[in-house]
């Protein structure tokens, strides 16, 4: 669901100063989704003008799905006690239930990920972690990932679970990290999005 919207004229392309004329805020005459179409839209009071780089900023919730499509929570027995973990599934186009994008395959972006959980927990994205740290108030853990290369949504995964994992590298320096509970074997491999 999204709370807020807006939009920014940042400057030109071309590394042309973003405070020109005409840059800053944009007034927006609505924003609505459109659900026949899997969209979001935002009508602007007046046409974005081509060559220019405009912000887009999205403040929005979305639910942990129960299906097993977006950033879904999933769960396990072991020795007879449940046990749950948070994994996505973008492929062709979930990204969208998780966190507003342009899903198609098409369009590229990089990606900035951070995620939050109990530190009994392991959280694994495409990325390594950059930087780990403990909240006083509640003792929970905020990793943050190195920001990807382009790539498409659906290239995008991280989790959160209490699998135990390995790491190892390529000959050409990729990081393999495997994940595995009893006889459950998950392969996570950093691809690099070069197209």
């Amino acid at each position: 669901m999204v709370d807020r919207v807006s939009v920014t004229a940042e400057g030109g392309a071309g590394g042309r100063p973003p405070n020109r004329p005409g840059g800053g805020a944009m007034r927006i005459h609505r924003h609505f989704p459109y659900p026949a179409n899997q969209m979001y839209v935002v009508v602007l009071h007046r046409e974005l003008k081509p060559m220019r780089v405009y912000r887009l900023n999205v403040s929005y919730d979305a639910a942990i799905e129960d299906e097993l499509l977006g950033f879904f929570r999933s769960s396990y027995t072991l020795q007879r006690e449940r046990r749950y973990l948070a994994v996505t599934q973008f492929s062709p186009i979930h990204a969208r239930k998780a966190f507003p994008c342009f899903d198609e395959p098409v369009y590229k972006a990089t990606f900035s990920l951070a995620l939050r959980h109990d530190p009994q927990y392991t959280s694994l994205s495409n990325m390594p972690v950059e930087s780990s740290s403990l909240a006083d108030e509640d003792g929970w853990v905020t990793n943050r990932f190195a920001r990807t290369p382009r790539m498409s949504t659906y290239y995008l995964a991280w989790a959160v679970c209490n699998f135990t994992y390995k790491e190892t590298q390529t000959d050409s320096g990729v990081t393999v990290s495997s994940l595995q509970r009893e006889m459950l074997l998950l392969r996570l491999v950093g691809e690099s999005a070069a197209d």
